[in-house]
């Protein structure tokens, strides 16, 4: 399975060449307190080396490459575990909250923590709720306010704008199954990579690109023996 995954990513990326490159946090799984038996590898800064060595098939300028940090639980001990991939990289160092200016086009917000619903259709509400406080904050500040926020953690794609506003999350990298191979709970899980186009001022386009779950949590139904 690793390396059907590793294919998929390798065929979507490589031979392509990109502006900016946006790491949206957790970098690293960490020392997973929880499940350490399920870790591939529990040394931290090996776990680092081997997100360092995916990124960099990655054709993107180092200046242009920014990352934010994930949740202590998966990127905090005794020292910062995704500032090691940075390092390893060879970019500058995560951020909590990265604003970027796209010249005079665009402007973003991006950060990894992001609320989520239990609601399947509720699940637009608190990516939402980040471009509200975008823009209040903003304004509050007086200030000027992203045009895009981009959003991590929840290991699910969704896409909402409000004029030429917009808010997304990304989908996650992490394979859906955790110890001895059980799966995680049923529920709204996206697999893969975002693209953002950007061909002028508020003028742009979001593309995700899904791996296909099928391979990874098709589901499966038992035939009942009822005998004769």
């Amino acid at each position: 399975m690793q390396r059907q995954l590793w294919d998929w990513f390798g065929g979507e990326v490589k031979g392509e060449s990109f502006d900016m490159t946006l790491f949206t946090g957790d970098m690293v799984e960490g020392n997973n307190t929880k499940n350490t038996i399920e870790l591939f590898e529990p040394d931290t800064y090996k776990q680092a080396e081997i997100a360092a060595e995916c990124a960099s098939v990655i054709n993107c300028k180092k200046e242009n490459m920014f990352c934010v940090y994930g949740t202590p639980f998966h990127t905090a001990g005794t020292y910062s575990f995704e500032k090691v991939f940075t390092d390893l990289i060879g970019i500058e160092k995560p951020e909590t909250i990265q604003r970027i200016k796209v010249g005079d086009m665009l402007n973003l917000n991006v950060r990894h923590t992001v609320g989520r619903s239990s609601i399947p259709y509720g699940s637009g509400t608190p990516a939402l709720k980040e471009l509200t406080f975008e823009m209040l904050n903003a304004e509050l500040q007086d200030d000027a306010s992203a045009d895009v926020c981009i959003r991590g953690h929840v290991h699910m794609s969704s896409y909402h704008q409000i004029r030429d506003r917009a808010v997304l999350t990304v989908p996650c990298l992490k394979y859906p199954k955790g110890i001895y191979g059980r799966g995680l709970i049923e529920g709204y899980y996206d697999m893969g990579i975002g693209i953002l186009y950007v061909y002028g001022k508020k003028d742009y386009r979001y593309r995700p690109i899904h791996i296909p779950l099928s391979i990874s949590s098709k589901r499966e139904w038992k035939e009942w023996n009822q005998g004769e």
